[in-house]
């Protein structure tokens, strides 16, 4: 986006996981770690100028709701 102006920017939590260590790094075993637990959260970011027509539906995908629905408000 460019020009000025204010803007609304929201994270949205759209998932977490539990998972181990040994999951998630290459060779994790070589670092000479424990294998623990550990939870990742997952986002995406939802950035707005707060006016209706500021939003457009992305060129690729699915389009994202727009401001003031509960969807892109999300759970945190």
């Amino acid at each position: 986006m460019t020009g000025g102006g204010a803007r609304e920017v929201l994270a949205v939590r759209y998932c977490n996981r539990t998972t181990t260590r040994a999951e998630n790094f290459l060779n994790h075993h070589l670092y000479g770690e424990p294998n623990t637990d550990i939870v990742m959260d997952y986002y995406f970011w939802v950035v707005s100028d707060g006016s209706p027509s500021g939003h457009r539906p992305p060129a690729r995908g699915r389009p994202v709701p727009g401001p003031g629905r509960r969807a892109a408000r999300g759970r945190f």
